[in-house]
């Protein structure tokens, strides 16, 4: 992906696009994009301080054409010339068109290079035959199909094996590398707004995280727009594609590729209802938003921290029972209308009225179930699984509860007890299994396939070892 770090060209408003400003673009994954423009005194301001607006055109002196998106003015600075430096701040930026609207449905397909798919996927295009002696090797390529899946009935999704460029031999000794991309690449049967896109394409990737138990993330991302198309010489039509920037929500210091063994799910796991199951992920996002935003700052954000990680393991699985399981002790609807009334009515009356809101606010909650029982649940389905790594499960739940109610409900009646950061580590790697095997089975994978892979995961053993021995 080409580098927006220093970039000058004219810059403006789609609504004006006659009255252009010069000025330059730096870009930076963790800042977002900084466009400086120089303007003249008797020229109209680009835009009123502090105001937000959603697109900015440009047009670098290389000739890119850029699109900056939700956009707002920071700041003014008159210089000693009589021209003035007005700085924009883009949280997005498209590199190869112009944008004409964020709202409209004017995106054809979107695509991500995706390395961290090879270990799941776990084929290669490459193949490499060798004489018994090992002395002659013969190396071939040959283009694998791609793997497609309906992931709803209006969008496809693609995983693609392609070769990153074609290997020409040098001189005599030198060596000659062949280098694989895994793209990855959503097209709807209509248009639609880059965002919805976005999104989805970020729903895909939570799901690889899950089943390869490793952030997914994308090298580059591209839209393809679905205007300004050109006609080629064999009648076929072109639209133009641009690279997407943005400040991602989770970064690590190193992206890396999984080892084969870590991976929980491969795709030859999932065999022929790897499709049910996307489809089932998919259609499920909306309710388990909360749970990967939990799941992904537990495991990748930047907690400086283990309790940090521990607090949002433990909401992560506290969302999905709410969100999946009954978790109420008897009917709703009948303890909203028959038991809640009677046990505000017996709030005494001479009470501060502070008080008595607040117990009036706790009783509405009563019918829930605790944190405890909600993890008692998601641990007894998968007991199978956990007992083999976790023995002590019901004592450690308990323990995970005495440590979350510390952190979070702190009392000075009750002695705090120590824990080690360790512990609470170990706590997180027991929070985490419960959450990873719930969400898979809640998608559709069949509990002996989920048994089989967890108790072959590398992963999990390593997570569990030193509370092995």
């Amino acid at each position: 992906m080409k580098s927006l770090t220093d970039e000058a060209g004219y810059w403006w408003i789609p609504e004006d696009p006659t009255q252009r400003y010069p000025g330059r673009l730096s870009y930076d994954p963790k800042d977002g994009a900084r466009l400086e423009l120089l303007i003249e005194k008797d020229t109209p301001s680009f835009t009123p301080a502090i105001e937000a607006y959603p697109l900015v055109h440009g047009v670098t002196n290389s000739g890119r054409d850029i699109t900056l998106i939700n956009c707002y003015t920071i700041n003014d600075r008159w210089s000693h010339v009589g021209i003035t430096t007005q700085t924009i701040f883009g949280h997005l930026a498209l590199d190869g068109f112009h944008l004409p609207s964020a709202e409209n449905a004017n995106i054809r397909s979107i695509s991500a290079t995706v390395p961290f798919l090879s270990s799941w996927l776990g084929t290669t295009g490459i193949d490499i035959t060798h004489d018994k002696d090992l002395k002659d090797f013969d190396i071939a390529y040959r283009q694998l199909p791609p793997l497609i899946a309906r992931i709803a009935s209006s969008m496809e999704l693609k995983v693609s094996v392609l070769p990153a460029s074609i290997p020409i031999a040098g001189v005599f000794g030198e060596g000659v590398t062949i280098r694989e991309n895994i793209w990855l690449s959503l097209k709807p049967e209509q248009p639609q707004p880059y965002s919805d896109l976005l999104n989805a394409l970020h729903v895909a990737f939570d799901f690889f995280t899950f089943a390869c138990m490793g952030l997914c993330s994308a090298e580059d991302i591209q839209f393809e727009a679905d205007f300004h198309p050109r006609t080629l010489t064999n009648g076929a039509m072109v639209y133009p594609r641009a690279h997407f920037h943005y400040m991602p929500v989770y970064s690590p210091k190193k992206q890396k590729t999984p080892h084969p063994m870590d991976v929980l799910l491969k795709h030859s796991d999932l065999s022929n209802q790897f499709e049910p199951f996307l489809a089932r992920w998919f259609g499920i996002s909306a309710e388990l938003k909360s749970v990967r935003v939990l799941y992904l700052s537990a495991l990748y954000g930047d907690h400086p921290y283990v309790e940090n990680r521990f607090l949002s393991m433990g909401q992560a699985a506290e969302v999905f029972h709410r969100h999946f399981r009954l978790g109420e002790y008897m009917d709703s609807e009948r303890y909203d209308n028959e038991v809640l009334p009677l046990m505000i009515d017996r709030i005494p009356t001479d009470l501060p009225g502070d008080l008595a809101e607040v117990m009036e606010q706790r009783f509405e909650y009563l019918n829930e179930y605790s944190l405890g029982k909600r993890l008692k649940e998601l641990a007894a389905e998968n007991k199978e699984i956990i007992v083999e790594f976790v023995p002590d499960i019901k004592d450690v739940l308990r323990a995970i509860v005495e440590a979350r109610n510390q952190f979070t409900h702190f009392s000075p009646k009750h002695e705090r007890t120590a824990i080690s950061g360790e512990t609470i580590l170990y706590y997180t790697h027991v929070l985490r299994m419960i959450v990873e095997l719930s969400v898979l089975r809640e998608v559709g994978i069949p509990s002996e396939l989920l048994r089989k892979a967890a108790i072959s995961s590398e992963l999990y053993r390593r997570m569990f070892r030193s509370r092995s021995h």
